[in-house]
């Protein structure tokens, strides 16, 4: 459980919020993911809250659960829609699709972002690339 706040803490800041049953995660024009009330002009997805409970499925719905919302996700800003597919993409566990992501997005931020916004993207890269290494068996984190 600890893993899991921890990756919704870092990976997708809206979902580490508190939710009695299901809460429902709305992909629209402003940043994704936000928990939100129903709005009819936003697709709805919802968020698995038993199967994330559950250790035994906690794996699987994630991935369901990011791959889902990447099917569907638009954005009209390059900038914003790269840095939350990048996210979405390390829930998924498409730990290289990430890398490359991130190297997009920090190319299109060069001139536009703070010091700070590219160290948090090179913390995420380096987690990505990591992440990567155990899944082949290379490293264990």
């Amino acid at each position: 459980m600890r893993r899991l706040v921890l990756v919704l803490a870092i990976i997708i800041p809206a979902l580490a919020a508190q939710t009695k049953g299901q809460a429902t995660i709305s992909v629209d024009d402003a940043s994704l993911p936000q928990v939100v009330p129903q709005q009819p002009a936003s697709q709805q997805f919802n968020f698995p809250t038993a199967e994330i409970k559950d250790p035994g499925t906690r794996p699987n719905a994630m991935f369901k659960f990011a791959t889902d919302i990447m099917a569907a996700y638009t954005e009209a800003d390059r900038i914003k829609y790269l840095d939350n597919l990048f996210r979405l993409q390390i829930v998924a566990g498409r730990y290289a699709d990430a890398v490359k992501t991130i190297t997009s997005l920090s190319a299109l931020q060069i001139s536009k972002a703070s010091p700070q916004t590219g160290a948090n993207n090179v913390q995420y890269e380096i987690v990505a690339r990591a992440r990567g290494q155990t899944d082949r068996g290379r490293i264990v984190i």
